[in-house]
């Protein structure tokens, strides 16, 4: 934020502050990864959907916030340089996290103020069991 100041080119613009891009295959692998758990990710069928009794897996996010975000005007107009990676900026928050003793407690999901929802863990994971009882198993 400080490269805007004084910064005649950051004038009336909009710039995205992150780090690469990366898939949410790779969101998912890294961030489990990084805690120690091994991902169970359960695909959900599209016209599963509608029938959901109220919206479940990422609901907080439409398909707009999950974009790839682009740093190259930043780093052209402004010289901004990301000073963690992916992985590493999740493993120092992840370290912090520990480090306040939230590690040990069962954390139940808070009220997002931005998009004043949250998350039911207890459906959802009730959603995913019915998707794997519902899908044939082939040996």
């Amino acid at each position: 934020m400080l490269g805007c100041v004084g910064n005649k080119a950051s004038l009336g613009q909009i710039f995205n502050i992150t780090g690469e891009a990366v898939t949410v295959n790779e969101y998912i692998r890294v961030l489990a990864d990084v805690v120690g758990a091994r991902p169970n990710v359960v695909r959900v069928p599209d016209d599963m959907l509608p029938a959901l009794k109220k919206p479940a897996f990422g609901h907080l996010f439409s398909a707009v916030h999950h974009g790839p975000l682009s740093i190259e005007k930043a780093q052209r107009l402004l010289g901004f340089r990301p000073r963690y990676d992916f992985r590493s900026g999740h493993q120092g928050t992840y370290a912090w996290f520990l480090a306040q003793g939230w590690g040990d407690k069962d954390v139940r999901p808070l009220l997002d103020a931005l998009w004043g929802a949250t998350w039911d863990f207890d459906y959802e994971a009730d959603v995913a069991r019915r998707i794997a009882a519902a899908k044939p198993r082939f040996e």
